[in-house]
């Protein structure tokens, strides 16, 4: 049964790629566009609002992907994700998982920085890597479904003679 479920159910596909927070150089840039390079006399103060609001552009990129049902999570590494879309095409998975990227961008920089400029350079994120396709359909997981239901079924076609008989047996008393 398990493995008719397995080749009767449709593949799902995965779309993933990792992603992590923009540049705080170029937040810096593009709110002080006056300047190219923060100098060194850049007071820490300073240093710490461009940083909250690089976390605030990142944060709100995250909510707006998950709002949209891509999946995000942290990996091992500090400070990077995954985020992922599942479809029923290969194809489908990646256009709606680069469609959702963009919006996300846009709107997180709108939401956050309302006063840039439409020629900005600035990204609420960076992906890292291309964009990966897997088919998340595991043998493995409607195996084990079998193994389970094998084993269920050989205990009662072992343990029904034996309640039956038992059931006799005591019924002849």
């Amino acid at each position: 049964m398990a493995l008719t479920a397995f080749y009767a159910l449709p593949p799902k596909w995965v779309a993933s790629t990792y992603i992590t927070k923009g540049s705080l150089l170029s937040a810096y840039r593009e709110v002080r566009s006056t300047e190219t390079v923060p100098d060194a006399t850049t007071q820490p103060i300073e240093i710490k609002l461009y940083s909250s609001i690089q976390d605030d552009v990142f944060y709100a990129a995250l909510g707006i992907m998950t709002a949209n049902k891509i999946d995000v999570a942290a990996t091992r590494q500090p400070f990077i994700h995954l985020a992922s879309s599942k479809a029923e095409s290969e194809e489908l998975a990646v256009s709606e998982l680069k469609s959702v990227l963009a919006n996300a961008n846009t709107q997180a920089l709108s939401l956050n920085l309302p006063s840039l400029t439409p020629d900005h350079n600035l990204r609420a994120f960076n992906t890292l890597g291309e964009i990966e396709v897997i088919n998340s359909k595991s043998l493995v997981a409607y195996l084990a479904i079998g193994i389970f239901l094998g084993f269920v079924v050989g205990c009662l076609l072992v343990y029904f003679p034996l309640f039956k008989a038992y059931y006799e047996r005591e019924t002849r008393k």
